[in-house]
């Protein structure tokens, strides 16, 4: 009997020691969003890209090379997906500061890349976030997870190619 407490002892002593940690899933939220929807849903702690200061002069291109009937840009990310969380806010940054909100639509996608839209179906997307941009109802240009340069860089040389 001894044995069985000492046993019993020495086994909540070492339980007592370690500890694990229920690392709860992420949350997944997918179709089409506001870019407001979809900071109130995805449940990252920091949406301000505090430490993305886009180029001004890249901007006023941008917004300028942007006419607003034909450039539509096409963003697909995943609330789950850690460079989604890194980036999503920087292109939602910079697209706000050039007023081009309107001409954004966001998709949030599952792990498996799809949405119950299915509009991510005719855009081939294997990673995200991925930035399309569109022109005419024609890609012209995309991002896929982080930019060469910068954001602010390579969509206004996809652009200004177009």
């Amino acid at each position: 009997m001894k044995i069985i407490i000492s046993l019993l002892l020495i086994i909540v002593l070492v339980s007592c020691g370690t500890s694990t940690q229920k690392v709860s899933e992420k949350i997944i939220i997918t179709g089409q969003y506001t870019p407001e929807k979809w900071q109130k849903e995805c449940g990252w702690k920091d949406f301000s890209a505090a430490d993305f200061n886009p180029d001004n002069y890249f901007i006023d291109e941008i917004a300028n090379l942007t006419n607003h009937d034909d450039i539509k840009y096409l963003l697909f990310a995943g609330s789950w997906c850690g460079d989604s969380e890194s980036e999503v806010p920087k292109i939602l940054k910079l697209l706000n500061l050039a007023k081009l909100q309107n001409n954004l639509t966001l998709i949030g996608l599952d792990r498996a890349k799809s949405e119950p839209g299915n509009s991510h179906l005719p855009h081939n997307i294997e990673r995200i976030p991925t930035l399309i941009i569109i022109k005419k109802d024609y890609e012209i240009g995309r991002i896929i997870e982080f930019p060469k340069k910068s954001w602010e860089l390579d969509i206004y040389e996809i652009l200004i190619k177009h």
